[in-house]
């Protein structure tokens, strides 16, 4: 089984995720889905789950679809598309994302990015000068300031907080316009469609660095918060970025104590089948085009042997 995993689908990338990677249209979406239908056998989250309980090896040509992050776009425009191609999904979703009551760090980052990359060149010297003072560093010129604030980490709220300030940026008035996240009445009409909503950390920050116990806490933590908005009795967890440093047994042992967590996805590679490493990951938009869809590239080039 390949599992692929998108963003958000939109007809235009928006400022707080355009810096960091590009989406698909909904047009190219819809040309993935009539692909898979036609050439793969497309499971549901409990269809893998009764394969692997039943001790079944999973069909060699299956795809299961997954979504991260929780952008609103998965109910605006992944959700209508689906429905209509009657395929089924996961939704991956930050559980302190949900309700738009906050942004998330590389949301904001992104959106300082985006204001840097819009300032005409006349308007960039003042801006750049109060930037090298903010991080200590000197910055030549507009890359050498991206290649910093793509730098920022999750403890760097302030520094970001900051940059954005000086770059004439509003996190907190463009959440409340935008509200980039799923909604809580949004997640339940997912889940009541017949969706599948998984846990993703509280905050999309990244999860290797942790402690154990901080890490029981975040898988365990957001998949029943999602299993209590979502009304479901079982739920998935995906690691957000990767987990491949996170400790194997750790996450064995999890999948045995708590029975409401059924799989967890982009953790280390190991011979557990609900322990499910390598996604493909198949946002980019490269080679789409009218009804031309690329995944019959991405899916080539994930199952090559040098690949893994």
């Amino acid at each position: 089984m390949i599992v692929l995993f998108y963003h958000l689908i939109s007809p235009r990338e928006p400022p707080h995720l355009r810096p960091l990677y590009r989406c698909k249209s909904p047009r190219a979406f819809a040309a993935d889905l009539r692909f898979l239908k036609n050439r793969r056998r497309i499971l549901s989250h409990d269809e893998v789950v009764e394969y692997l309980e039943a001790g079944r090896p999973l069909p060699p040509d299956s795809v299961l679809l997954t979504f991260d992050d929780g952008y609103r776009e998965c109910f605006t425009e992944v959700r209508p598309l689906l429905l209509e191609h009657r395929v089924p999904a996961v939704f991956f979703v930050p559980s302190a994302l949900v309700g738009n009551r906050r942004l998330a760090y590389r949301n904001a980052a992104a959106l300082a990015l985006s204001r840097l990359n819009r300032l005409p060149r006349r308007r960039l010297g003042g801006p750049l000068r109060r930037l090298e003072a903010l991080l200590d560093s000197p910055l030549p010129g507009r890359p050498a300031a991206a290649a910093a604030l793509r730098g920022l980490g999750p403890g760097d709220g302030e520094i970001l907080a900051r940059a954005c300030r000086e770059l004439g940026v509003d996190p907190d008035e463009y959440l409340s316009r935008r509200r980039p996240y799923l909604e809580e009445e949004e997640v339940r009409r997912l889940a009541a469609d017949g969706f599948t909503i998984g846990g993703h950390s509280r905050l999309h920050t990244p999860l290797d660095g942790l402690g154990e116990a901080e890490l029981e806490e975040e898988i365990v933590g957001s998949t029943r918060a999602v299993l209590k908005l979502s009304g479901q009795a079982r739920a998935p967890f995906a690691f957000p970025f990767a987990g491949f440093r996170a400790p194997a047994d750790l996450l064995a042992r999890l999948l045995e104590r708590y029975v409401f967590l059924t799989l967890v996805f982009g953790g280390p590679e190991t011979g557990n089948p609900r322990l499910i490493s390598r996604r493909l990951w198949a946002d980019t938009p490269a080679g789409t085009g009218g009804r031309r869809t690329n995944l019959p590239r991405l899916l080539k080039e994930f199952e090559r042997p040098d690949s893994l």
